[in-house]
């Protein structure tokens, strides 16, 4: 049995690499709440379609969150397919809520 040992600087080289995507990340949050601001403000949408399009970019930030800043990029694979599907499934549930409820 080998036991597996990461030097100072293959450790290093993780946490540098790791920074720089949450960086990267944490930059795409701040665009996308550029977006919604837009979307919410913009004039030339009706209100349903601007609701629609701040919720998908609501649930995109939700995936990036959960999956990069709570570790969630560490869980085994099964965990991130069973989330991908909640966040799927939330969405298409409240933009079909959205879409159909003056039919109801």
């Amino acid at each position: 049995m080998t036991k597996h040992t990461s030097t100072p600087m293959q450790l290093q080289q993780a946490h540098t690499s790791s920074l720089t995507k949450d960086i990267i990340i944490w930059f795409g949050l701040v665009v996308f709440t550029l977006i919604s601001f837009v979307i919410g403000h913009e004039q030339s949408l009706s209100a349903e379609y601007a609701t629609m399009a701040i919720l998908l970019v609501s649930f995109i930030k939700v995936r990036l969150i959960i999956r990069y800043f709570m570790e969630v990029k560490y869980a085994p694979k099964a965990l991130k397919i069973a989330f991908d599907l909640w966040c799927l499934i939330v969405c298409a549930m409240l933009i079909f809520i959205l879409l159909f409820s003056s039919a109801i």
